[in-house]
This record gives structure tokens, sequence and C-alpha cells, in this order.
């Protein structure tokens, strides 16, 4: 599944948006990669289905397993 590069959603390999990040989340994505991780992939570990009371539809909320990787630093030496 990929991410767009504002890392506010995921897209399944059709293009389509299957997962939206909330703005607090998408900033705690934004916090790792500062620490020098990279998002590499991400995938549906779980839906749930969510009804608030007295309403008539169920949302579906999908629970991402988000996949990290330290990224490497190269130290470029011209010669």
């Amino acid at each position: 599944m990929g991410q767009n590069r504002e890392m506010q959603e995921c897209l399944n390999s059709n293009g389509q948006a299957v997962l939206k990040f909330s703005t607090q989340f998408a900033n705690q994505i934004e916090s790792i990669q500062q620490r020098g991780y990279e998002l590499k992939r991400a995938k549906v570990n779980f839906i749930v289905y969510w009804q608030k009371e007295g309403a008539e539809n169920e949302v579906q909320i999908v629970l991402p397993e988000l996949y990290f990787e330290k990224q490497k630093i190269v130290d470029y030496k011209p010669e």
C-alpha cells in the first residue's frame, strides 16, 4: 500500500485511497521521519465498524500497520 506525498492517506495498487490519517497521526509520522526514519509501507491490520448511538450508518475505521526503516546516511567523499 503506497502513501501519498502529504502523508495524509494510503493508496491501494490501483491508486484508490483506502485510509486517511488524522492530522494528529500525520504529525506523529512526521516526528518519526524527523528522527531519521522513512515510512516504507503500510498494510491494513484491522477494520473496526463503528456506529454512533442513534446514528443510522456504520463507519469503517481502518487500523493500519506501518513499517518504518532507518534512513542510511551516506558519507560522500569526493576523490
